[in-house]
């Protein structure tokens, strides 16, 4: 892998913030490959409260899961602290031959 490469190509899914009145055609299949029907969902507005910096918000969106953070600063933040925790985690864990090659030290 070179530097700068990303270690897969998952990205978070483009559910964000919509226009009003935004429409767009699902296709629905059922148990068989071929097209069962098509309908149009369309976006509404929907208040939550972001979990990192407490703020609400309206977006319009199309149905789906409720939004957590308000924007993409707030998502990395909470990822970036998610992993911090999950590393200390695992130095808590390690043997101390382990705690020297993963640099537990500065945790």
């Amino acid at each position: 892998m070179t530097e700068g490469q990303k270690r897969s190509n998952w990205q978070r899914p483009i559910a964000g913030p919509q226009r009003p009145g935004a429409s767009k055609k699902v296709a629905v299949y059922g148990s068989s490959p071929q097209l069962a029907y098509k309908r149009r969902s369309d976006a509404q507005p929907v208040t939550f409260t972001c979990i990192k910096c407490g703020k609400v918000k309206t977006e319009y969106r199309y149905p789906g899961f409720q939004p957590k953070y308000c924007s993409d600063t707030c998502y990395t933040q909470a990822a970036e602290e998610r992993n911090e925790k999950r590393v200390a985690q695992q130095c808590e864990k390690a043997a101390p031959r382990a705690r020297r090659k993963w640099n537990c030290d500065r945790h």
